[in-house]
């Protein structure tokens, strides 16, 4: 693994993809929710294609916690 493939492991940045149910706004309301609730920073949300694409940032405790 290279520095830079290493960076990407290790960064912040989630991606949650919403597709295949029956009420996509519902589920891409749910997801925002939760996302807002565990303190992320949300960087973009977009449709595409029958699906939501949402990309966030986790907070540093959380991060602390996902490397232990």
């Amino acid at each position: 693994m290279t520095q830079r493939d290493l960076s990407l492991v290790d960064s912040k940045l989630r991606v949650r993809i919403i597709h295949s149910v029956n009420d996509i706004e519902y589920e891409t309301n749910k997801a925002l929710y939760e996302i807002d609730l565990n303190d992320c920073m949300i960087e973009e949300v977009r449709e595409e294609n029958d699906r939501t694409i949402i990309k966030y940032y986790i907070d540093d405790e959380l991060y602390q916690y996902e490397r232990m």
